[in-house]
């Protein structure tokens, strides 16, 4: 015969039964569980690094170049270069890059505008839209854009300043402003 089922380590048939239930039941929640919390914390990791690299915001790497090649009859040939990086997961377009340039004549003492620490350059020498037509960047993209205009032999220095303005977009405009001597050997 069969010894007799008593002791501490003794299941009845229905604890036996409940038993191996209460451990299918157990194995198909984790089993349910396991994707839900692999991709919660998948989200939840996602969102971070997209907060802290801000990978689909508008970051761009906006910069001003000028080359001056002459003089010419009077004249200074400007080769305005003007980079936008595209440091984003996101496309930019434009249908704006502005370029101001106010220049400092030879022998004009600098002076600080409007009694401030910046300093003043007084005449209007450019203001236009360097972009033909519209123009878009694709993510990882360094894309130069060149505006050749001239500048007048007397001027020692210009600044210049460029804006980059988003298309179909509620968003302030990049900026970047530089000063460039137009005669670089020569002394004023």
């Amino acid at each position: 015969m069969f010894p007799a089922k008593t002791g501490a380590n003794y299941l009845s048939p229905d604890r036996e039964i409940l038993l191996m239930v209460n451990t299918e039941l157990a194995g198909v929640v984790v089993s349910a569980l396991t994707p839900l919390v692999v991709a919660g914390l998948g989200i939840w990791f996602n969102h971070r690094l997209n907060r802290i690299e801000r990978r689909h915001k508008h970051r761009i790497e906006f910069t001003v170049e000028a080359n001056f090649h002459g003089p010419k009859k009077g004249f200074h040939v400007a080769e305005f270069l003007i980079h936008v990086h595209n440091k984003s997961n996101v496309r930019y377009e434009s249908e704006r890059i502005g370029l101001r340039v106010r220049g400092l004549k030879r022998g004009d003492a600098p002076k600080l505008w409007r009694g401030g620490d910046r300093l003043e350059f007084p005449d209007k020498l450019l203001d236009t839209n360097v972009l033909p037509n519209a123009v878009f960047i694709e993510p990882d993209v360094d894309q130069p854009i060149t505006f050749v205009t001239r500048v007048g032999q007397a001027y020692d220095y210009v600044l210049a300043t460029a804006e980059f303005s988003y298309r179909n977009a509620d968003l302030e405009p990049h900026t970047a402003e530089r000063v460039f001597a137009v005669n670089p050997g020569s002394t004023a």
